[in-house]
């Protein structure tokens, strides 16, 4: 039977927490709002198969079972538009897989790949481990097992049509009983909500455009951080780490152009970083390894 028990727990994500057993897509938690979750995954569930055709697990992978601790999470889009998210495991050496369907007849028998995620090598401060979900930025749409070079943990967003239904799979490939938060943003509308996240909240033109980190992987006193505006806009650039915690954070008043400035690595131990640029209407996420 479906629970959903709420938790007392020291969090770094608002919104509501739940521990639960949605572990098929049958009985996968419906949600109708971005507002962030903080989730547990328990066991396999009642079809440990569902996994197993998917295209990052099956090409190149090992041979399944693919399911070990998997929650399930579904929505209904009722306004179009780009849909994103970050996953965040509670334990920082979990490797998180993530695959998303496309319900086309809303029943998870017709059940459609859209984005699959199986990246993982168990190597401390590696870019595909920690953090792991959809961003801004990114082109991928496929994580194949293991860590090629090149490879991050991170997919490309979606871009969603009103009245689809989608269906979310997270595995903890790592361990049964971790929890892990997820939180969503997008332009695309879910079921209840009336506002965007994250990006354009009216019909006014963003001014934030191409943006580039170089070098990365980052060494501390070297990279630098560069984007192009379409009018001058002061840019807001957040560094957080895999906790999700802001530890670098920078306003700058920025003139029409292509605009340079340094990033401030000073410090900050080796390991992947996410770093957000806003300029008030839209933000940009970008993944970034820091080196010693």
């Amino acid at each position: 039977m479906t629970r959903l028990l709420l938790l007392f727990s020291a969090s770094l994500m608002t919104g509501s927490l739940f521990a639960q057993e949605h572990a098929d897509c049958a009985t996968a938690l419906e949600i109708c709002n971005k507002q962030p979750l903080h989730l547990y995954s328990n066991g396999e569930g009642v079809d440990p198969s569902e996994l197993d055709s998917v295209t990052c697990y099956s090409t190149g992978g090992p041979p399944g079972p693919f399911e070990f601790n998997i929650s399930w999470i579904r929505f209904t889009v009722s306004q179009g538009g780009s849909l994103w998210f970050i996953i965040r495991p509670d334990n920082t050496t979990d490797d998180l897989d993530f695959v998303v369907f496309r319900l086309s007849t809303g029943n998870c028998a017709d059940k459609t790949v859209v984005r699959c995620m199986a990246a993982g090598d168990f190597v401390p401060s590696s870019p595909c481990m920690g953090p792991t979900g959809l961003l801004p930025g990114q082109t991928d749409i496929n994580g194949p097992a293991g860590c090629p070079v090149g490879a991050d943990n991170f997919l490309a967003p979606l871009e969603t049509q009103t009245g689809e239904i989608y269906a979310l799979a997270i595995n903890n490939f790592t361990s049964s009983m971790d929890s892990f938060s997820i939180e969503f943003c997008g332009t695309a509308l879910l079921g209840c909500e009336t506002e965007v996240c994250g990006t354009l909240a009216s019909n006014e033109q963003t001014a934030l455009q191409t943006v580039k980190i170089y070098p990365n992987p980052a060494v501390q006193q070297e990279t630098w951080v560069e984007w192009q505006l379409s009018k001058p806009a002061e840019i807001t650039g957040t560094l957080f780490n895999m906790f999700g915690i802001p530890v670098r954070l920078n306003h700058w008043d920025a003139p029409a152009g292509p605009n340079r400035q340094h990033l401030n690595l000073e410090g900050l131990p080796a390991g992947v970083y996410i770093l957000t640029l806003s300029d008030g209407n839209a933000v940009r996420s970008h993944i970034l390894q820091v080196i010693n």
